[in-house]
């Protein structure tokens, strides 16, 4: 589509980011992702050095807008602060 530099472009339905988070867990490990690609995961024998696995237990969803810390690192000096995380929704699955 071609526009005259003083033609405005008006959008209807205004972009936004969104970012698609998941978790797997098993007995063995638990794995989290953002947009399909693996970001952190963590093993039943590396939980172990610290005490007893808890991977094999029932667990809660929380959902937490944490920041800094060793996850992610630190907030950048171009961080925008206060933030906010917007939910759509929440699903939960149990393997048969």
């Amino acid at each position: 589509m071609r526009r005259l530099a003083n033609e405005s472009l008006t959008l209807t339905k205004p972009r936004r980011i969104l970012h698609r988070r998941r978790g797997s867990r098993t007995r063995l490990c638990i794995r989290f992702f953002v947009d399909d690609n693996p970001h952190y995961g963590v093993t039943s024998d590396a939980i172990a050095r610290y005490g007893p696995s808890i991977l094999n237990q029932s667990f809660y969803v929380i959902l937490n807008l944490a920041v800094g810390g060793n996850f992610d690192g630190d907030p950048q000096s171009d961080t925008i602060f206060p933030a906010t995380m917007l939910v759509d929704y929440v699903r939960v699955f149990e393997k048969k």
